[in-house]
């Protein structure tokens, strides 16, 4: 009897989680998504960001492919999507990207962001590890032209 109950709290757990997995809707208006491009000369392995307001830290965080390979040259890596509030002012992003060693290395300047609801950034990381790199915004359009 405890067994059968058992199997059946299990399969309960896993039909729950398979339901929310396929339940993500869609994306809210007041989102952001910023896609960085890898067009610098090297393989790079983790992109890390920090957003700020005022000069003041926000929020940073980072991101790596799920099997810990490069972003190679040409490919995109999207960051998580930010909700950004009309009352943010002066939003920055300022983006790194690391080696395969986990060494991280800063892309310059911070990125003036604006908060308009749900514009779509795409920056170029240009440069080498050897050299330094650089962020810049390539372009940036609204959502719906994904």
């Amino acid at each position: 009897m405890m067994k059968k109950l058992l199997i059946c709290l299990l399969c309960s757990f896993v039909i729950c989680g398979l339901s929310a997995c396929g339940n993500q809707g869609t994306q809210e208006e007041d989102l952001a998504s910023i896609k960085v491009i890898n067009a610098s000369a090297e393989g790079i392995y983790g992109i890390g960001y920090s957003y700020y307001a005022d000069g003041n830290l926000l929020s940073s965080g980072g991101g790596c492919n799920a099997d810990n390979s490069a972003i190679k040259i040409g490919d995109t890596f999207v960051l998580e999507e930010q909700a950004f509030f009309d009352d943010t002012e002066n939003l920055e992003v300022e983006l790194s990207v690391m080696n395969e060693d986990g060494i991280e290395y800063a892309c310059g300047t911070r990125i003036p962001i604006d908060v308009a609801s749900g514009k779509v950034y795409e920056i170029e990381v240009t440069g080498d590890y050897e050299t330094g790199f650089k962020a810049i915004v390539s372009k940036y359009f609204d959502n719906f032209r994904k």
